[in-house]
């Protein structure tokens, strides 16, 4: 007896993208109960959707299916399914049915690689040290630099914190640098302070024409009032204190000078010395002192009046 072949009918479905039938095993799966377990778009038409001229794939395109179809978008398979291929989402979609997956949903996405996640959290850590590191250096001058009426004196009323520690380095820092004698020098020294200020916030705001402009005034007020770089004048030189070079120099222009002799008045007690040890030498027959040994103490004065 014969046996019948019976040919099985395959399943279809419609798609709603390029209005036709097709095989149910040209569909994705769908979680959305909307859907009844099929996606109503076919595997070619989102292909044709989602690749771009290019080749590559618009992957706003593809995480919004996903979204529609309440399927999660993880980073890590999304990188092993793209991994030497043109087209992967065949590939992805396999990768979400493996077990760990299949409870899954659009609200448990990851966005970002293990990788992408731990270089983020060490751009973090680093980023806190360096604003931890900011705080305590703004804390530290915060302790030392305190506002004093003599402070708001200088400066008037118009500054913030910041602009006033930064106005008095700058102020303190040139009076070390430079001779300030004149209260006409102290004047045009808090001006000038004031346009460095000023000058710095256009910098940072890259404001070169207002810069410019300050910054010719700046030079002008420098020049007028001698306190440009090229005036300023260290400790030793403002005091006249020479350096071992420049002694060393002269010496070797000028030769060995020998110094001038101290000449001191000789009183009653040096020549009184001198005579005593010169009777000493005339009897050891030596030759006498014509002064006073330069160790003989000296008399007070207040009792030569009396002598």
């Amino acid at each position: 007896m014969a046996k019948k072949n019976k040919k099985r009918k395959q399943e279809t479905k419609f798609c709603i993208g390029c209005n036709k039938p097709h095989a149910k095993s040209q569909f994705y799966v769908s979680y959305n109960k909307l859907h009844n377990g099929v996606y109503p778009y076919c595997k070619k038409f989102i292909r044709e959707t989602v690749v771009e001229e290019d080749g590559g794939i618009n992957l706003d395109k593809f995480k919004n299916i996903l979204r529609q179809v309440d399927a999660p978008f993880l980073a890590d398979y999304w990188k092993t399914a793209t991994e030497g291929k043109s087209y992967a989402i065949g590939t992805y979609f396999r990768l979400l049915k493996l077990h760990q997956n299949k409870n899954l949903t659009w609200k448990d996405s990851r966005f970002d690689t293990e990788e992408t996640k731990k270089q983020k959290a060490k751009d973090e850590t680093v980023a806190n040290i360096v604003n931890k590191a900011k705080k305590d250096a703004l804390s530290i001058k915060k302790k030392k630099f305190k506002i004093t009426p003599e402070i708001v004196s200088r400066w008037g009323e118009n500054y913030d914190y910041n602009e006033l520690l930064y106005l008095e380095k700058f102020y303190n820092d040139m009076h070390m640098t430079h001779t300030i004698v004149t209260p006409q020098h102290d004047k045009a020294l808090i001006m000038i302070s004031k346009l460095q200020l000023r000058m710095d916030k256009c910098l940072e705001n890259d404001d070169m024409a207002n810069f410019a402009k300050l910054h010719k005034e700046y030079q002008t007020l420098l020049t007028s009032s001698g306190l440009r770089p090229i005036d300023k004048v260290g400790g030793a030189e403002a005091s006249g204190i020479k350096s071992f070079s420049q002694i060393f120099e002269e010496v070797e222009k000028e030769g060995f000078i020998k110094p001038a002799p101290i000449e001191e008045n000789q009183d009653i007690v040096d020549k009184t010395i001198q005579y005593m040890m010169n009777y000493t030498l005339k009897l050891l027959d030596q030759q006498v002192l014509t002064e006073p040994p330069i160790d003989t103490p000296k008399a007070d004065k207040s009792g030569d009046k009396g002598g």
